[in-house]
């Protein structure tokens, strides 16, 4: 197989590559004139890009989803702390993609986050504060704190 070698180009090109590809503030004030006039293709264009890149990766569009409702869980509540996709990803391979209270081991579909000190119960939003859990325990957890959780499952 062969490779291709990239022939470096010199300033003056890729200063006329710049100049060509570079957006005026002329361009820009059209192109938001032309979706003030016709919202409706600019929303159309806008949800095939919204769904070639949710085809493309579908995991991402999930976890953003999910993040979204727990963030404003935690705001409503007024708990604070975030976390990241990437926190999140990092967590669950972390834990080994195990339910932290039954070790059941799970996949990217059957993953629910569960707060180890429920936001109804002043815990935080932080990753510190999140454990991989199947749905089953987390219904069966509820409201309380991963420690009354196990205590009651061990009895």
């Amino acid at each position: 197989m062969a490779t291709r070698i990239r022939k470096k180009s010199s300033p003056e090109v890729l200063r006329r590559k710049y100049r060509k590809r570079k957006v005026s503030g002329l361009e820009r004030a059209k192109r938001r004139r032309r979706v003030a006039r016709h919202p409706e293709v600019a929303r159309a264009k806008r949800r095939k890009n919204r769904l070639r890149q949710k085809e493309l990766h579908p995991e991402v569009f999930r976890l953003r989803g999910s993040l979204h409702q727990h963030r404003r869980r935690a705001r409503k509540a007024g708990n604070g702390g975030s976390f990241s996709v990437a926190d999140w990803i990092v967590l669950c391979w972390a834990s080994a993609w195990r339910c932290a209270y039954c070790g059941t081991i799970l996949d990217e579909t059957t993953v629910v986050k569960e707060h180890r000190v429920p936001l109804a119960r002043g815990g935080t939003n932080d990753v510190s504060n999140i454990a991989l859990s199947c749905a089953s325990c987390n219904t069966r957890k509820g409201v309380k704190t991963d420690v009354e959780f196990l205590v009651e499952k061990s009895s």
